[in-house]
């Protein structure tokens, strides 16, 4: 694995990948609240899923540095959004005086 595609198939699903990734980035980092699914607010709280999303980052590093910095992206803008809209910007509750 390199930076050079080993055959057609290759270079095509590099280009597809990266390609979808620039446009997921595109639209999730144009969009303040852009809303996730259930499931990937629920993962979100395990420490063990964000372990794989890292190991996802370096393997697709490892296969196309191109696709490794989209998924970086991707995971950045992820966690960013999720951890920003998970708690309130506006702290609800009684005021205590000093």
């Amino acid at each position: 694995m390199g930076l050079e595609p080993d055959s057609v198939l290759d270079a095509t699903a590099r280009l597809l990948v990266t390609a979808a990734l620039f446009i997921w980035n595109l639209y999730e980092g144009s969009v303040l609240e852009s809303p996730y699914s259930k499931e990937l607010v629920r993962l979100y709280g395990f420490p063990l899923w964000r372990f794989v999303l890292v190991l996802l980052v370096l393997f697709a590093s490892y296969w196309c540095p191109r696709v490794g910095a989209m998924l970086a992206l991707t995971v950045f803008f992820y966690i960013e959004d999720v951890e920003k809209l998970s708690t309130p910007w506006i702290p609800f509750g009684k005021k205590q005086d000093p």
